[in-house]
């Protein structure tokens, strides 16, 4: 009875081994069709169960981690899931796996284009016509003096549009084309946590623009109450692209808002420009793949103007001090130098204060200590232990001596290790909150590092994650490979960590992006300023005390001490000088190329990433960038 058990299960887990992927219509493809693939780039799996009903997950391989995405399917269902790759460096391509209690099967995945590295800029159209940015291919940028970058089109139906922030990380712009006001409500988040964090949205106008009377673009949009008219024709047009614009012009002309930046013929706005978060959004009043925009000779170069490789870069250089989501990047670990290398700002200072029971402060022995602690040992234990009671003629006391010697060196062992024995369970977070005021989200980006002091499994309590990463410190190198945390995610629609899997006195850094709703609220009030430049109050609404707080406008930065909750400081911006120097700091200038009004600070008593263990005092830090439009008057 016991051997025909065996064999029945045996049967079943053989079954489940090699079950026929021919049950199973599947069909992985690029979200973006373009001649390019790019880190994060996000992948549509789709999956019809001609079988048995299957439950199980669908499994994304790369860059040595794998991600599951659960997934029920049963008999005659089809279903269609979108994979997030990991960043990787060298274009290593991802490996799906579909896994469920009907067997396991490799997906076969072949992207298709050529990955693309730094130097290649790409704007995504969400669009029903591909093809319309064909004209935007290029080799060198408009300007002499800026970076040197390749532009790439890449195309998106608008059913397909992810509804995650990481669905557009990759790319430079996303254009609004024709057919974009169905993308869903969970699309139009994403794209504004895109512009959030530095990318650039780019809406189109002309005669039927019906993305432009969607309500939910309403608090993201730089103009509104837009009518349809038509201008003879365009000196803005011929101004910007150095090419003669004489035809007649559709337009959706609308009221710009008062931070906006317009380019206008008369009184009749062309294009208008905003700052969200330390991104963009631009208006195009006319339809540029419509005639007679689309035939027009300075076409490329007007939107070379408004879609730039080096806003990106700016961005992504100011987020590199605080992101470790990409496994390649590199920055000062904690016990540094204690600031940040940057680039496009200076460095930020991170408390470095050691306490007791503070894992991360502590510094294993170097292998050469080891090596001679040991070597120490055998010496003592072996020949130097028998030679001196062999000559005090007591060598049975050996069996007494040797026990005792080893106890010694294990306690010099222990005690070079010892306050993480003493340590409990702890974490050190560190990234910065982007916030834009009046938006309903926003966006943190940062690192937790983690000490485990006892093996076992840890549910993290993560939770609206859209992205996720690891890091490393060589600090704590050792047996890193065998006794590395097995992460395990999982992605529902944002990613988890239910079932983290750590060895004993175990460290692990994870970086990630997680959307924060509502954090905090800051209110500037406007009133007239004595002798020029602009006065206002900045108030601390709710949400969390602030400290070290600086005013960033006009490229100039304003030290206000410090916010508790319901505290207010006056600020005054003096007129912006003639000669700004921003040395590099990317905040600044932002604050000159938009219309914006910056707050940065360091937040006390947020927690992102795991929600577990006890956060050591004085290792965390937790920025703030909050953006505010900037008037005329004063900020709004």
């Amino acid at each position: 009875m016991r051997s025909s058990f065996a064999g029945i299960l045996l049967l079943g887990l053989a079954a489940m081994a090699v079950a026929d992927p021919r049950d199973f219509n599947v069909n992985a493809r690029p979200i973006f069709e373009s001649t390019v693939s790019w880190a994060n780039a996000p992948i549509a799996v789709e999956i019809e169960n001609k079988g048995p009903d299957a439950r199980g997950q669908l499994l994304l391989s790369d860059e040595g981690k794998s991600t599951r995405y659960p997934i029920e399917l049963p008999t005659g269902s089809k279903k269609s899931v979108i994979v997030y790759p990991t960043n990787s460096p060298y274009g290593m391509q991802p490996e799906l796996f579909l896994s469920t209690n009907q067997g396991r099967f490799q997906i076969p995945y072949v992207p298709r284009g050529s990955y693309s590295y730094g130097n290649t800029a790409v704007v995504a159209l969400i669009s029903d016509n591909a093809g319309d940015l064909g004209f935007l291919k290029q080799t060198q940028s408009a300007s002499p003096n800026a970076p040197q970058n390749f532009l790439s089109d890449a195309y998106c139906k608008p059913e397909d549009a992810s509804d995650r922030p990481i669905g557009y990380q990759g790319c430079a712009a996303v254009v609004l084309g024709s057919g974009s006001d169905r993308i869903s409500d969970g699309s139009v988040k994403a794209l504004k946590s895109y512009a959030l964090t530095g990318g650039t949205v780019i809406f189109i106008g002309g005669a039927s623009a019906t993305t432009l009377s969607d309500p939910r673009w309403a608090d993201f949009l730089p103009a509104s109450g837009f009518k349809t008219r038509s201008v003879g024709s365009s000196r803005t047009l011929a101004d910007i692209a150095g090419r003669p614009f004489s035809e007649s012009l559709t337009i959706a002309a609308g009221t710009p808002i008062s931070s906006a930046k317009v380019r206008a013929d008369g009184n009749v706005p062309i294009i208008a420009e905003r700052g969200f978060g330390i991104g963009k959004v631009v208006l195009f009043a006319f339809n540029p793949f419509e005639d007679p925009v689309s035939r027009w000779q300075g076409r490329q170069r007007l939107f070379l103007q408004y879609v730039r490789g080096i806003d990106q870069q700016r961005a992504t250089g100011f987020l590199s001090q605080f992101d470790s989501t990409n496994s390649y990047n590199q920055y000062d670990r904690y016990g540094g130098s204690g600031s940040m290398a940057t680039a496009g700002g200076p460095g930020y200072a991170y408390p470095m204060y050691q306490e007791r029971q503070d894992p991360f402060s502590v510094e294993l022995p170097k292998a050469s200590k080891v090596f001679w602690i040991l070597a120490a040992f055998f010496v003592a234990v072996v020949p130097l232990n028998f030679l001196v009671l062999r000559k005090l003629g007591k060598g049975e006391w050996a069996w007494l001596s040797a026990p005792v010697i080893s106890l010694g060196f294990a306690g010099v062992f222990l005690n070079q290790a010892s306050d993480l024995y003493a340590a409990s369970l702890s974490t050190a977070t560190r990234g910065v909150l982007i916030v834009q005021e009046k938006s309903s989200e926003s966006m943190f980006v940062g690192s937790t590092q983690i000490f485990f002091p006892n093996g076992g499994t840890y549910d993290l309590k993560m939770e609206n994650v859209d992205q996720l990463g690891t890091g490393s410190d060589e600090r704590y190198a050792y047996g890193r490979e065998q006794n590395r945390t097995q992460l395990d995610p999982v992605d529902t629609g944002s990613i988890r960590i239910p079932d983290l899997r750590a060895a004993n006195l175990a460290f692990e850094e994870i970086g990630y992006r997680q959307r924060f709703a509502d954090p905090l609220n800051i209110t500037f009030q406007k009133y007239p300023a004595n002798g020029g430049g602009t006065e206002f109050t900045v108030r601390n609404v709710r949400g969390h005390t602030l400290q070290n707080v600086t005013v960033i406008a006009r490229g100039q930065r304003i030290s206000v001490g410090n916010l508790a909750i319901g505290q207010a400081r006056n600020v005054k911006i003096p007129k912006r000088p003639e000669v700004i120097q921003d040395q590099g700091d990317f905040l600044m200038g932002y604050s000159l190329r938009q219309n914006v009004c910056i707050v940065a600070a360091d937040i006390t008593g947020l927690k992102p990433g795991p929600q577990l263990g006890k956060e050591v005092a004085g290792r965390s830090s937790v920025r703030l960038v909050y953006i505010a439009p900037f008037t005329a008057g004063g900020a709004g």
